[in-house]
């Protein structure tokens, strides 16, 4: 990846782990002010705990799959919810993969 493309990404990341999502019925790539597509399609499979879907890598907690999951779940980013807490972490990681990419 550019280097300029993970430099816009990482500081992307970085407003949204600050200031939270601005729509928390959506997950990270379109609560990001910046296209991160390709930041998640490349650094989630390697987080511990990928659900194993590239298109909902956060993994499901109380529903059968991760779309069902996201498609069910209100609020994705409530910090007091498990997959909440989950898509948080994911956010973490995948700040952490960018930085060491730099």
């Amino acid at each position: 990846m550019e280097k300029e493309y993970l430099k816009e990404a990482l500081q992307a990341l970085r407003r949204l782990r600050e200031n939270g999502p601005l729509y928390t019925d959506i997950g990270i790539c379109a609560n990001a002010d910046t296209d991160v597509d390709g930041i998640v399609l490349e650094f989630s499979s390697c987080w511990e705990k990928y659900s194993g879907d590239i298109l909902y890598p956060v993994p499901a907690v109380k529903y059968f799959t991760p779309f069902q999951e996201f498609n069910q779940t209100k609020n994705l980013w409530d910090r007091e919810t498990e997959y909440g807490q989950l898509r948080w972490e994911l956010l973490d990681h995948l700040i952490d993969c960018v930085e060491r990419e730099l």
